[in-house]
């Protein structure tokens, strides 16, 4: 009987340790939110310093580009290169062992269908020619 307490008390335990990390990723996404939203308002803040400091000042004379012109070639191809490696960058691959062995599952099960296919038609031309055969 005094076996019993201490396994329920271990349960007990492992559940609130669950629990309290699933708090603590709740309150990690909440605190990652807030910071987001108090990094937003900074910007919004410094946008309307931003634009009060510039009604004072004269417009700059810059060359104006058509609104619908794009950028040239050379340029955009520039553009899409930076943002393939930084997506690149973004992703997590995954190990050579666990490639591997993701690759002897599908050779597996492409020669398992392989040869059931395969049989399929060996069956049905047989039976085929048995058809005919009767027919004629």
């Amino acid at each position: 009987m005094s076996k019993k307490m201490p396994e329920n008390q271990n349960a007990e335990a492992v559940d609130e340790e669950a629990q309290v990390a699933y708090v603590s990723r709740e309150e990690l996404k909440q605190a990652k939110r807030e910071a987001k939203a108090a990094k937003k308002q900074a910007a919004d803040k410094e946008k309307q310093s931003q634009a009060v400091a510039d009604e004072g000042k004269k417009p700059k004379a810059t060359k104006a580009a058509p609104a619908n012109q794009k950028p040239k070639l050379g340029k955009r191809i520039a553009k899409a290169c930076k943002e393939m490696v930084s997506e690149l960058k973004k992703v997590t691959w995954p190990k050579s062992k666990t490639v591997l062995s993701s690759l002897l599952v599908v050779i597996v099960v492409v020669l398992t269908f392989l040869v059931v296919v395969a049989a399929m038609d060996v069956g049905l031309g047989q039976l085929l020619a048995l058809l005919v055969e009767n027919a004629g």
